[in-house]
């Protein structure tokens, strides 16, 4: 996950750096707090910086490195995302090129997309397709064939944790014109 700085704010009680996770809408972010603390002598200060990882504005967790609270908050991202939330995937319908776009990760609504009981072809170790199960069978329309695989239907090539859908990669997303260049028939 890609991290940028979007902003910093200096007052007499120390800084704070907020961090967003890049792609997810402001609701994935990581607050730097640094603050002068008087040493208890009344001579100087000490500063302290704690690290607080925020979901959905609501702060889930302080860790003291920056490191560990963004791989804090990635794992938290991952297992927290609501059921039926939306996923970024890149869709293909046999009439037409490919596209990105977001789709709810409920099964009823990947059903919905490709008419009938979905099937999972996986591509590489993060990579799927999501396909109709049946599609030759009910004679659907050719769509492409990705790596060898004929795929009949509407489908939708999406990231994967395990055995869960999640969006794709944005690198994927970004080099995806070079995938289908080397790995696409249509």
């Amino acid at each position: 996950m890609k991290w940028e700085k979007v902003e910093k704010n200096v007052n007499m009680e120390g800084t704070t750096i907020t961090y967003e996770a890049v792609d997810t809408m402001r609701q994935l972010i990581v607050q730097s707090r640094k603050r002068h603390i008087p040493h208890a002598n009344g001579i100087g200060t000490w500063d302290h910086t704690t690290y607080h990882v925020i979901i959905n504005g609501k702060e889930i967790k302080t860790l003291q490195s920056l490191r560990d609270a963004k791989e804090y908050a990635e794992k938290a991202w991952k297992t927290k995302r609501p059921a039926g939330a939306k996923i970024r995937v890149i869709a293909k319908r046999p009439d037409s090129g490919f596209y990105v776009t977001n789709v709810s990760d409920k099964l009823e609504s990947l059903q919905k997309f490709v008419g009938g009981y979905i099937e999972i072809v996986q591509l590489y170790g993060d990579v799927a397709v999501i396909c109709n199960e049946e599609g030759r069978i009910h004679g659907l329309p050719y769509n492409c064939t990705i790596d060898g695989i004929s795929f009949c239907g509407d489908i939708l090539i999406v990231g994967t944790e395990g055995e869960e859908f999640c969006d794709l990669d944005q690198n994927f997303v970004n080099s995806f014109s070079y995938f289908e260049q080397s790995h696409v028939e249509v």
